[in-house]
C-alpha cells in the first residue's frame, strides 16, 4: 500500500518522507502524473461532481464573498460565510464531494484501476462522483473499478 497525493489541496509532501520515496506511490514525482490529475478532475467536474460543487455554491455566494473567496482551493473559508446550519452543511456536503473527486482523480493519474469504498454518494446532497451513473461513467471512460472494502480481502486472501 502506498501514500497518493492529491495537488488540487496545494499541500506539500510531508517533509519526514520526502527522503523516502517509497511511502508514495512512485508515479507521484512524474511530471505527467500532475497534469493528468487536473485533466482528470477537469473531466470529473464537467460532470457537475467533484469540484464543480464548491464553485457552483461561490457562485452563487459570490456578491457576500470577499474577493480573496474565488477559487476551489477555498471551499473550506466558505464555511465562514455560510448564513444558517443549512448552508453550512450544503458546503460541508460539497466539500465532502470535491474530496471523493480528488481521490478519484488521483488514483486514476496513478494509473489504479482498482479504488476501494463503500460510498455510493447517498449522502452527497446532490450528484456524486460515486452515484451509479458517475460510476458506470469511470469504468467505461477510464476502467476505473470502484469496489467495496470485501474486495481487496477477498483478493488477498486468494
Amino acid at each position: 500500500m502506498m501514500l497518493l497525493y492529491v495537488p488540487s489541496a496545494n499541500v506539500q509532501l510531508p517533509r519526514e518522507f520526502l527522503s523516502d520515496q517509497t511511502f508514495y506511490e512512485s508515479r507521484l514525482f512524474e511530471a505527467a502524473y500532475s497534469e493528468r490529475f487536473w485533466e482528470i478532475s477537469d473531466a470529473i467536474a464537467a460532470r457537475g461532481v467533484g469540484m464543480a460543487r464548491i464553485g457552483s455554491i461561490i457562485k452563487r455566494l459570490q456578491d457576500r464573498l470577499p474577493r480573496r473567496v474565488t477559487d476551489f482551493r477555498s471551499g473550506l473559508q466558505l464555511l465562514e460565510h455560510a448564513m444558517n446550519e443549512a448552508e453550512r452543511r450544503s458546503i460541508a456536503k460539497a466539500i465532502g464531494e470535491w474530496a471523493d473527486g480528488d481521490m478519484v482523480a488521483s488514483h486514476i493519474a496513478s494509473c489504479n484501476d482498482l479504488l476501494c469504498t463503500d460510498d455510493r454518494g447517498k449522502s452527497a446532497g446532490g450528484p456524486s462522483i460515486f452515484d451509479d451513473a458517475n460510476r458506470f461513467w469511470l469504468k467505461a471512460t477510464y476502467a476505473m473499478n470502484i469496489v467495496d472494502v470485501r474486495e481487496p480481502a477477498t483478493r488477498i486472501a486468494g
